[in-house]
């Protein structure tokens, strides 16, 4: 087991709770036992020639144990579901905003589903298998050990060694199994080259070629995995041979024990459960490893384990009114094409800062750095500690953020769990959100998708504003936020920004300037460069 996939499974034990994952083994090993002592109550009962109640409820107590043992193992197995998810959960929260922009919802959720269903399965599965096979190796051992030492002993050394050698040959098939897996991924591969060049094929006349050579990797797959199969089933047959032939020399040493004597009926239950029990063990491992490498595969994939990111800021003392430095700050999404080079200019408390520039010359990217959204290829951004604390006292508020699926007033307050309603209707007037929202009804049960085409980008824009507006902060960036507004809902934006933002730096990112008012300085990117001027 890998390093990861250990201290991802530790962590959900933890987040479970150590004192119910105990109890859940107890309860479980304490059913298990009891139906694995069947035999023995069976030969007692059987051999005694009154009714003995004990033995009798003994059978009958391990007759249900089996269902039983169902009850905790649904139990944890719903507790893996939700944990599984909350830890992964829990992990990703503390990367950056790369980590998000770098993957896709649907990959996140299949390597989220995998991974639960790696983890239900080697709970409801995996660890059934090894408890249920200690149990009856350990109990099934004490109970040869008292009709006689030397069966015992022959019993303890015969299953052992067919535990043992059936886990030595399952990992060795592992092996096997991950090199016949790369013929798949060569003929995966091989599909992928046709299509892209399809082309080439048709108008070469080449599709007989192409046949062949797929034939030849059919093959080659084919006789890779043939040739693993036969391996995994002469594993089988050996370690299958091996428990035959010690069964065989235990009966026959048990008949040599005691000659003369019946055959004991609980030696010959205790090696029919033995063998239907533990037949097939080694396959059975088998899998629980493969559970094992998809759980790995799938974690490393979705980036568990990676050390955190720590948010690209540092906050140190600044000369006032400097609230913000940014120093020689260079950035670039592909190595080699620059975004931003050596940028650095200082934002003061409480100044109303324009951005300008044409589209893909880095304005968003800017004020993502400044947000600590994104980390510097160089230089650094600097908070001053008089005024900001972390990025947390940022508020960034752009265009291409998504509204919940939640009710309006959800969204508008977010991420606070109530306002005042007073308050929260007033902006809806001032934004003039009073034609899409009319009444209670739309403002605490609908959601935005409900509204059908009426609601446009102008109103998710004017929603993202009011949101910003009820979770004021030192600093707030706006990026593009204006770009569906309508001349009026410009105007009325400028408005609020003077009236309500007057105590916080305000940064603006604006294609467009007509209503914009009350900001001191704009700053231009052009090739990667900024200059900053004084706004007459």
């Amino acid at each position: 087991m890998s390093e990861v996939a250990k201290s991802y499974i530790n962590e959900v034990a933890k987040s479970i709770g150590g004192a119910k994952v105990a109890s859940y083994l107890c309860l479980t090993v304490v059913l298990y036992s009891l139906y694995s002592l069947q035999p023995y109550f069976f030969s007692r009962l059987l051999s005694d020639s009154a009714m003995n109640l004990g033995y009798l409820a003994g059978v009958a107590a391990s007759f249900l144990s089996i269902s039983l043992v169902n009850y905790p193992n649904n139990w944890m197995l719903q507790a893996v579901r939700m944990h599984s998810k909350r830890v992964v959960w829990a992990a990703n929260q503390k990367k950056d905003y790369a980590y998000f922009i770098d993957r896709s919802v649907g990959e996140y959720q299949n390597l989220m589903n995998e991974i639960s269903f790696a983890m239900r399965s080697l709970q409801y599965e995996g660890l059934q298998l090894l408890l249920q096979s200690l149990i009856i190796f350990v109990v099934y051992s004490v109970l040869l050990f008292r009709y006689h030492w030397l069966v015992g002993f022959l019993y303890l050394i015969t299953y052992g060694s067919y535990l043992y050698l059936s886990i030595r040959l399952s990992r060795q098939n592992e092996t096997g199994i991950r090199r016949v897996l790369d013929t798949t991924s060569d003929l995966n591969s091989y599909i992928i080259d046709f299509f892209k060049n399809i082309s080439t094929i048709l108008t070469a006349g080449s599709t007989a070629l192409e046949n062949r050579n797929f034939d030849k990797l059919l093959n080659k797959e084919r006789e890779a995995y043939f040739n693993q199969q036969k391996q995994i089933d002469h594993s089988h047959l050996i370690t299958q041979l091996w428990m035959t032939l010690g069964t065989v020399a235990l009966v026959a040493v048990s008949f040599a024990l005691r000659p003369g004597e019946s055959f004991d009926a609980s030696l010959v239950l205790v090696l029919i459960y033995s063998a239907f029990h533990l037949t097939g063990f080694g396959k059975r491992f088998l899998a629980l490893l493969e559970l094992l490498g998809r759980l790995d595969v799938a974690l490393r994939k979705i980036g568990y384990g990676d050390p955190p990111r720590v948010r690209p800021v540092q906050v140190v003392s600044l000369p006032d009114p400097v609230i913000i430095a940014v120093e020689d700050v260079s950035f670039s999404y592909k190595k080699g094409e620059p975004v931003l080079q050596q940028v650095s200019f200082d934002i003061r408390q409480r100044e109303k800062l324009l951005i300008v520039g044409r589209n893909g010359s880095g304005k968003s990217t800017l004020v993502k750095l400044i947000a600590g959204l994104l980390s510097p290829d160089q230089g650094r951004v600097l908070y001053n500690r008089k005024y900001l604390h972390s990025a947390a006292d940022i508020g960034y508020y752009s265009q291409h953020m998504e509204l919940f699926d939640r009710s309006i007033y959800e969204n508008m307050i977010y991420p606070r769990e109530s306002y005042n309603v007073g308050a929260i209707w007033k902006l809806v007037d001032l934004l003039k959100l009073n034609t899409l929202i009319e009444d209670e009804e739309d403002l605490f049960h609908k959601r935005p998708g409900d509204f059908g085409a009426r609601f446009s980008g102008g109103e998710k824009q004017k929603l993202l504003i009011a949101r910003s507006l009820l979770n004021k902060k030192p600093v707030m960036i706006y990026d593009e936020v204006n770009s569906a507004l309508d001349r009026e809902a410009v105007e009325i934006f400028a408005d609020l920004i003077e009236s309500e933002l007057r105590d916080s730096t305000v940064i603006l990112v604006s294609h467009r300037t007509e209503g914009i008012r009350g900001f001191e300085r704009v700053a231009e990117i052009s090739d990667g460069r900024l200059s900053l001027d004084l706004i007459d």
